[in-house]
């Protein structure tokens, strides 16, 4: 049974056409569930029905939903429609508009989810499956979910972004809709910054299932939604490939069979189908506006079981019994890894022992351009116990490694910290040596597969189409495959002989983020490092001798690949620091980064010759003066031509950070 496909039908029972009206307080659509459990107990399917606060207050929908329970064994389950669950704001926009869960305030939200799985409680017990209202989950409700019992989770619904589709108008604080691109399409436990990527909340998420009608390679496929929308469709209008949603609503026969066909070769652990009540009537949807309508919603659900059914891998269960199921499998599969996990909300967090729970080490990426401070900000959290780094991970700038020197004072070759790592390496089967690396994103070899991994970072069509090459070109994926796994090693060793969960990588360029952020085996948060533009010019200039002309182009490309890079960063997962502001006050500064973290803001120390380290980088790793002092020599260095020079290439862009 270890193998079988769990596949789940999860249900929206809410009231009628809501999309037409958000307000109806019909919800005569429920009856038609009774006819939809004819056809889920000949295939021995099961439903999980998320219930909403107008249907649970309906005595008639309650009736049914219990005769679901006890003669087909469904379950109940909540799903938030803000404007009809009390209790209400006094601006009353939550019911004027169809808002989104996450647009609410956090405590209205948590109130109205509290009044919802009471009333639930009081008719069928306490839910453990929740769904919400416009598919509106954000991760700031793990925690409240997670407190009010709930365990599963089904909100998320892969390659889709509605940020354009509002609920509350924009000019009433309105957020518009998730956006769902880079969530993950297999169950998971979300994390407490960022509700689409793995974590350590113990809430369970299974997305709806979506799939490509070709099979294609995970890490190609899991990135179509990401594709620019045009591109999209010109894959679909030339036949090459479309995302297919388990929303029989919303989908065809043909893309439906195609989606399934696609699964049950590829055996994703579950499949979840999804549809709302009201599609099971005439006028109860956009998409059931006739008896030719509803009937094809029906032939579609029933075509989907008996293809599924007869496959011979799939057994039909609700989604309580899917986390049961997760729960079991984890715990065999795996052992017990210390992870983070959340004491109040996912800003503040400590070390646990949560079993079963997938490792995904911590990964904290300073993003920034050169001389922005990043050497700095690096000495000062590997003063934390928590905190492991090596500086700048992708080691391109030792020059002879034989007269390298480590921060530590040792010449790189004979220090024993480093001595070590080899050593660990080796015993891994990994071939490295401090003389190379290995870990940047580039290859010698290979001009094209050099191009390839090394271009700045662009636009969206542009990286899709290096997503693809990638994928397309063997040479490249093994060339790529090669640098991550390097990486992965290189930080799991050096951050356990540091003893510490949380790796800080000071590699600052973007590219090797964007490599990094594709590969999903880190739990990464950005720290944007920025300085004012004159400032890092001036020491460009004095390091490379170069013009303020080629200074200021290298780091105005550099802020716009930067920018570029964080679009694909969730916003709860990045944070802007200012070298000077890092200069000028360094424990609020210092708190501000550690909390953000999630690591003990009070574990760094501002002495940050205090403690060993072993750090690659710039010149500033064998500094013996301690002192933290502002860098202003750029304003004696630069001329009043440098000046001119500055502003006409990048004075925009410094203005625009925050420097006059």
């Amino acid at each position: 049974m270890k193998n079988m496909i769990s596949v789940v039908l999860t249900i929206d029972t809410e009231p009628d056409d809501a999309w037409t009206n958000h307000r109806n307080p019909s919800v005569a659509n429920v009856q038609e569930l009774l006819r939809l459990q004819e056809l889920l107990g000949k295939h021995g399917a099961k439903a999980t029905c998320l219930a909403t606060y107008r249907v649970i207050q309906d005595e008639a929908a309650v009736a049914v939903l219990r005769e679901l329970v006890e003669k087909g064994g469904a379950e109940i389950g909540a799903h938030l429609h803000p404007w009809e669950t009390p209790p209400f704001m006094e601006s009353g926009v939550d019911v004027r508009y169809a808002a989104y869960p996450h647009e609410l305030p956090l405590d209205i939200f948590s109130q109205k989810l509290e009044h919802l799985t009471e009333a639930i409680t009081e008719r069928f017990g306490r839910p453990t499956a929740y769904r919400a209202g416009r598919w509106g989950l954000s991760s700031e409700h793990l925690p409240i979910l997670e407190r009010l019992g709930y365990e599963i989770d089904t909100s998320v619904i892969p390659m889709v972004d509605w940020r354009g589709t509002m609920g509350i108008p924009a000019d009433q604080n309105g957020r518009g809709g998730p956006d769902y691109r880079r969530a993950l399409r297999s169950p998971y436990h979300p994390d407490y910054a960022d509700a689409c990527g793995q974590g350590a909340s113990r809430l369970l998420e299974v997305p709806v299932t979506v799939s490509l009608t070709r099979r294609f390679p995970t890490a190609l496929s899991d990135r179509f939604g990401q594709l620019p929308v045009l591109l999209q469709r010109a894959l679909r209008k030339l036949r090459i490939v479309e995302a297919v949603h388990a929303i029989p609503a919303d989908a065809s026969h043909t893309q439906l069979m195609r989606m399934i066909k696609v699964l049950l070769a590829a055996q994703p652990p579950v499949i979840n189908i999804a549809l709302h009540s009201s599609e099971l009537v005439v006028g109860g949807s956009p998409s059931s506006q006739t008896r030719a309508a509803v009937s094809a919603v029906f032939d579609k659900i029933e075509a989907m079981l008996a293809a599924l059914r007869s496959s011979g891998v799939c057994e039909f269960m609700t989604l309580s019994d899917v986390a049961r199921r997760h729960a079991t499998r984890t715990a065999s599969d795996s052992p017990p890894t210390r992870v983070r996990v959340a004491e109040a909300g996912h800003k503040r967090q400590s070390f646990a022992t949560v079993k079963g729970h997938r490792h995904m080490r911590e990964l904290a990426y300073i993003l920034s351009p050169s001389y922005s401070g990043s050497t700095l900000l690096t000495f000062l959290l590997g003063t934390h116990p928590d905190i492991a780094t090596i500086g700048e991970l992708k080691a391109t700038r030792m020059g002879d490694v034989e007269q390298y020197v480590c921060s530590c004072g040792a010449r790189i070759r004979r220090c024993p910290f480093w001595r070590r790592v080899e050593e660990v390496m080796a015993g891994r089967a990994v071939s490295f040596s401090v003389t190379r690396f290995g870990s940047h994103f580039s290859c010698a070899r290979h001009y094209v597969v050099a191009r390839l991994l090394g271009a700045r970072v662009r636009g969206a069509m542009l990286e899709a189409i290096r997503d693809v090459c990638l994928w397309a070109l063997p040479t490249a994926r093994r060339e790529l495959r090669s640098i991550v796994e390097r990486n992965r090693d290189l930080i799991d060793v050096t951050s356990s002989l540091q003893r510490a969960e949380l790796f800080v990588d000071a590699s600052k360029d973007s590219v090797r983020l964007r490599h990094l952020l594709r590969t999903r085996h880190w739990n990464i948060r950005v720290i944007y490092l920025i300085r004012d533009g004159r400032g890092a010019t001036s020491s460009f200039m004095r390091h490379h001798s170069t013009t303020m002309k080629n200074a200021a182009r290298e780091w105005a490309i550099t802020h716009k690949e930067c920018r570029q890079i964080l679009r694909y960063v969730p916003q709860q997962s990045w944070l802007t620091i200012r070298y000077e502001q890092l200069c000028k006050d360094p424990k609020r500064t210092l708190y501000s980064v550690l909390s953000f973290l999630g690591v003990d803001r009070n574990g760094a120390s501002q002495d940050y010759r205090s403690v060993e380290h072993h750090i690659v980088g710039n010149y500033m790793r064998l500094k013996s003066n301690d002192e933290i002092t502002l860098d202003e020599k750029w304003k004696a260095r630069l001329t009043k031509h440098d000046l001119r020079v500055f502003d006409r290439i990048a004075g925009r862009i410094n203005r625009q950070l925050g420097y006059e």
